[in-house]
């Protein structure tokens, strides 16, 4: 939930840098929950007579407000998330590509160490989120020692 509130307050108009996969869960899901919880309360205000549509009328302002709220971090959230998998951000406004982008940005892990946008947002030496764990080179097909 931390990582929704810095979203919305510190990050609220920051597109530059990088931003994790958590991150971008967490704003993800966390929006999606309170647009879920909205239209519900929407839905049950709505399924009356008339006079009941009309007492709907707040609670359907205060979803359209938090929509309009929250369009900015999310779309701010998504560029710093192609950033982190060394994306520009005008990439999702390519139609089909950004399809892509949305599959990048969900499942694949940023760039370790620093990119073109910036440093590393999970903050640790060795690219993962455990900073106790060491990280040890690989390298692919590797030759055995010969004695």
């Amino acid at each position: 939930m931390n990582y929704f509130i810095d979203a919305i307050t510190t990050n609220y108009w920051n597109f530059k840098g990088r931003s994790s996969r958590k991150t971008y869960w967490m704003m993800v899901l966390v929006t999606f929950g309170l647009q879920f919880v909205s239209a519900i309360g929407s839905f049950l205000a709505n399924s009356g007579d008339a006079n009941t549509a009309f007492a709907s009328l707040p609670i359907n302002f205060v979803v359209f407000v938090a929509s309009l709220f929250l369009i900015i971090p999310s779309t701010f959230v998504s560029i710093r998330r192609c950033h982190d998998v060394n994306y520009s951000g005008w990439y999702l406004l390519i139609p089909f590509f950004n399809f892509y982008l949305l599959i990048l940005m969900y499942f694949v892990r940023g760039t370790v160490g620093a990119n073109n946008y910036g440093e590393d947002p999970t903050d640790t030496p060795n690219g993962t989120t455990n900073p106790d764990a060491t990280s040890t080179p690989v390298t692919p097909l590797a030759a055995t020692p010969q004695n």
